[in-house]
Parts: structure tokens; sequence; C-alpha cells
């Protein structure tokens, strides 16, 4: 939440428009949804009380932040080692981040745009990093070897 009110002072619809974003996302929707399903019903009101607020998020944002600051309270319930669901890690993941930040990165001021702009270039290729660390090995292990031995075998 530290995050949405600083972000207002970029753009003061700008947390309206984040949490929107997220909370009415078609997969966090679905994640919910199949949460309730899963979950007992005495585990059902954090999740019911996120749906509200996804469904009216018209008030101000000191309202907005009060009645999240509310979900995440009840959702401490969900911390228990017993539960199999986490929260809020369960419901966001078909959520990129990049797609997050890139409207936060709109309404940030220059020069600090340019900045937040490049490393987000940079945060498109991180999904690929297990696969470089892969391909890496795979190139220390070929550089070991001695390369006639592997071109005259193959």
């Amino acid at each position: 939440m530290p995050v949405l009110k600083i972000v207002s002072k970029f753009d003061i619809e700008l947390p309206r428009n984040l949490l929107t974003n997220m909370l009415c996302a078609r997969g966090v929707q679905n994640a919910i949804q199949q949460a309730l399903t899963k979950l007992p019903n005495n585990l059902h009101k954090p999740l019911q009380m996120l749906q509200q607020l996804s469904q009216n998020l018209d008030g101000t944002l000191d309202e907005i932040l009060q009645e999240l600051h509310e979900v995440m309270q009840a959702a401490k319930i969900y911390a228990s080692p017993s539960i199999n669901f986490k929260f809020p890690a369960d419901l966001i993941k078909s959520l990129k981040p990049v797609d997050i930040l890139q409207i936060i990165g709109e309404k940030i001021p220059a020069p600090m745009n340019a900045v937040f702009n490049k490393a987000l270039e940079l945060a498109a290729f991180a999904p690929l990093m297990p696969w470089i660390g892969q391909c890496m090995c795979v190139c220390d292990e070929f550089q070991r070897y001695d390369h006639s031995y592997i071109c005259v075998h193959i």
C-alpha cells in the first residue's frame, strides 16, 4: 500500500488504475473463484471482501486504501501452514509485473522516467534468465572438452 500512496503523487488516479488492472484481470478473478470453490466456507471472507473491492473502486483514495488494508488484515487467516493457499501469491500468478510497471512508468516525470523505462526494457528479459543460465552451463561444459574429439565423434 505504500507504493499506491507514492504513485498517487504522480497521478491521483494511478492507484485506482493499478488496482483495476490487477484486481479485475481475468486471471485474478478466476483465481479468486477457484479459491472460493476449494477453500472451506470459514476461509471465504477475505476473498469475498477482495471481490467487493474489485467491483467498487469508485471511492476516494483513502477509502480504497482503507478497504484494501481491511482485506489484507482479514487475509492473515491464510498464514497458517495447514492452509494450502498463499495470499496474494496464488491470486496474482497470471499477472505480468512488467505490464503493471509500464502503467506506473507512463506517469513518472522526467528525468526519472528515462531510467525507469530502461529498467523496464531490461526487465522484459528476466523470464529468459533461467534459460540463459542453462545455456551458459552447456557452453562451459562444451569448452572443457577437446573440440576436435567432439567434432570427430558427433
